[in-house]
């Protein structure tokens, strides 16, 4: 009896030994994934934390640039308005020559008239005295 159990029990271990050296085998295999994952996973994080302050430094620069716009924005529009300010007050100081020119020449020719009224005051004078 012992012999039979014996043979019936042979296949059986070496089914056992078999299935016990696969599922080490297993085991191994899962603990290096599980070992690969927790790597991946740590890799996982550093890049998603690479990323999020990539997001922040991008979204420090479009604030930076966008301040930076509208600083330039306002000196430049303080700068057109100097320049238009220089600009009228050039016209206006030309156009203050010129009229102080018209009024010389206007004097000019008024005192120009005046002389001649008189000389021509004397001329009949003296042809009414003649």
């Amino acid at each position: 009896m012992q012999d039979r159990k014996d043979a019936e029990l042979a296949p059986l271990r070496t089914k056992k030994t078999a299935a016990s050296a696969e599922v080490q085998t297993l085991r191994q295999k899962q603990e290096e994934l599980e070992t690969q994952l927790r790597a991946v996973k740590s890799e996982l994080q550093r890049a998603v934390g690479e990323q999020h302050q990539a997001d922040e430094d991008m979204r420090a620069v479009e604030e930076r640039f966008i301040a930076d716009t509208a600083r330039f924005r306002a000196e430049h529009q303080h700068v057109t308005r100097r320049f238009s300010r220089a600009q009228r007050r050039r016209v206006i100081s030309t156009e203050v020559s010129r009229v102080e020119s018209e009024v010389r020449q206007a004097r000019l020719a008024h005192s120009q008239v005046h002389t001649l009224r008189a000389k021509q005051t004397a001329s009949n004078c003296l042809v009414s005295s003649l």
